[in-house]
């Protein structure tokens, strides 16, 4: 039997949004790499600092 999953808009967006918020600092660093790249310097700015701010609180799990 399939069952039927509904899923409004703001639904969806939740979802990505907490899927965001647990990438690691290398998928970031990707993303950076990338949008350098294609010249997109803003989108690069943005993902090479959440790259450091993800690093950095990556760091504090193994140092604390």
């Amino acid at each position: 039997m399939k069952k039927t999953i509904r899923l409004t808009e703001s639904d969806i967006r939740r979802m990505v949004m907490e899927a965001m918020n647990e990438l690691d600092w290398k998928t970031y660093a990707n993303a950076a790499k990338k949008s350098k790249e294609r010249g997109d310097r803003e989108r690069n700015y943005r993902f090479r600092d959440k790259t450091w701010r993800q690093f950095n609180k990556d760091w504090e799990l193994y140092t604390c």
